[in-house]
């Protein structure tokens, strides 16, 4: 698996009446950072995938989260661009 992009063509008008165009992709291995879990995805190349999540900055320290939780991103609740985008199959 080499990380040269593939590519191909793809219209989707489902976000809000907007048409996209994907035409390069990319193979990715993604690793966990906590367990031995790893797998491979085609990862579609888009300009922009949403605006800056979350939209506004809050304080976590007012949410609940379990304590056995490793979160991926610590900086969550701080409003920044989405690099990668996964689906819960993954």
């Amino acid at each position: 698996m080499g990380s040269n992009p593939v590519i191909m063509f793809q219209d989707n008008n489902e976000s809000q009446g907007q048409e996209s165009k994907t035409q390069m992709a990319v193979h990715v291995k993604i690793y966990s950072c906590t367990s031995s879990y790893n797998t491979e995805i085609l990862c579609s190349i888009m300009p922009e995938i949403t605006n800056n999540l979350p939209t506004s900055y809050f304080d976590k320290n007012e949410i609940s989260l379990p304590k056995n939780v490793n979160l991926s991103n610590p900086e969550f609740n701080i409003p920044d661009k989405i690099s990668i985008l996964l689906g819960a199959d993954v």
